[in-house]
């Protein structure tokens, strides 16, 4: 009787037909022994030596996802709709101008609209955003005084610093300029009377190229002025283009006690030729120490988070006023030079807004009743952060106690 011969082979060794196998020694590894190095791989390895994906690393992304700037990609214009305006004016919502001195420079300011593929977050076929902000310097300052100055700036409402609040945050702007190697600053401070201000310095190297710039990882908000509430200044972010020596930071990337803008080593751009310009893209600024992906904001959410700041009554597309897209804004004469009425706001507003009225022919401070004509208006009444309630009037509107239509158009107004 014969039998097969007994083989010990050792992993991948070959063996005669009919022998009898019997596993021994090493049988190789059990699963990976290293991680992948493609960028943004998550794995790690665990105590075990297998595969772990930490619940903390999901967790993380998730509770950062958040962005605490208003109208991050300037899409939303209920204030110009589109038009060029001087600076130093409100221009698309949420963001304002600030222009000191600087008397030989001035300039324009405009939503323009980005043109396909333009305003694809660099590296990527993801459009942000479908308009962007541009200034437009056209007169030169070329040595700034110690008060001239020219940045962009937002008032942050305290309900979203509140998800900053506590940690380190990260920021990140995709921006543009005709001017290669240009510097500016990105400056956060304390409202409302400024005591603490963070200044940092960006650079975009190449002239007409969109660039994403990411500050992660910045400094603890120190004590000072910042409110987590509703309704209250929460802090500012700016964004400088030119600052004189009199609010010059006295140094970057750390906390300084006082009322400070621009960076040190920052370029003027208001010395750069006539019609140099600087577009913004996107702001983000977002609560943990890594600057993630840019997160988008579809334009319908966008424009009802805007009306909590500033709302009009005329259709998107039309500034205020504009002839003959009226409203009626009373119905019955409370007295004879007061209209009773009822007009809401769409979204409450953060504060009690400045409300301003025109007739339906675009005279600002009148109304138009079908009785009356149009007549001048004293006072808006009864304004809070859902409507108001009335309108006193200049002159006598008839008797009181009639129905008789006030047409009209408003807007209110925060100055956020």
């Amino acid at each position: 009787m014969s039998t097969s011969p007994l083989v010990i082979p050792n992993p991948g060794q070959v063996v005669p037909t009919g022998s009898l196998v019997t596993p021994s020694g090493s049988m190789g590894p059990t699963g990976p022994t290293s991680k992948s190095a493609d960028p943004g791989n998550l794995l790690s390895f665990g105590s075990d030596g297998l595969i772990s994906l930490p619940s903390s690393t999901i967790w993380g992304q998730r509770l950062r996802s958040l962005n605490a700037v208003g109208n991050p990609n300037f899409e939303v214009d209920q204030r110009q709709c589109g038009t060029s305006v001087a600076m130093s004016t409100a221009f698309v919502d949420r963001w304002l101008c600030v222009k000191a001195g600087l008397t030989g420079t001035p300039g324009t300011m405009q939503q323009m609209p980005a043109s396909l593929p333009d305003l694809c977050i660099p590296g990527t076929s993801f459009r942000i955003s479908r308009a962007f902000l541009r200034i437009t310097q056209t007169g030169v300052t070329a040595s700034l005084a110690s008060g001239d100055q020219l940045y962009l700036h937002q008032e942050i409402e305290g309900s979203n610093w509140r998800e900053l609040s506590m940690d380190v945050h990260s920021l990140s702007l995709l921006v543009r300029s005709s001017v290669a190697g240009l510097k500016f600053g990105v400056v956060l401070r304390d409202p409302p009377t400024p005591s603490q201000s963070l200044s940092k310095l960006c650079t975009i190297p190449n002239a007409n190229t969109w660039t994403l710039i990411q500050l992660p990882n910045l400094p603890v908000w120190p004590s000072g002025n910042w409110q987590p509430s509703p309704g209250n200044y929460g802090y500012r972010i700016s964004i400088c283009l030119s600052q004189g020596s009199g609010s010059m930071t006295p140094a970057n990337d750390t906390w300084q006690s006082g009322n400070f803008l621009g960076a040190v080593g920052q370029s003027n751009f208001c010395g750069a030729p006539v019609n140099s310009t600087f577009d913004v893209g996107f702001v983000q600024h977002e609560p943990g120490p890594v600057c993630t992906q840019l997160m988008d904001l579809d334009f319908d959410i966008n424009l009802r988070r805007c009306k909590r700041y500033f709302a009009k009554s005329v259709a998107y597309v039309n500034p205020f006023p504009t002839t003959g897209d009226w409203r009626v804004l009373g119905i019955q004469t409370g007295g004879t030079v007061s209209i009773r009425g009822l007009t809401a706001w769409e979204v409450e507003m953060a504060k009690v807004p400045t409300v301003t009225v025109a007739d339906n022919a675009v005279a600002l401070n009148k109304i138009y009743m079908d009785a009356g004509g149009s007549l001048a208006v004293s006072a808006v009444q009864g304004i809070t952060t859902r409507g108001f309630q009335g309108i006193a009037l200049s002159a006598s509107a008839n008797s009181a106690g009639q129905y008789i239509p006030a047409i009209g158009q408003w807007t209110a107004d925060t100055g956020w």
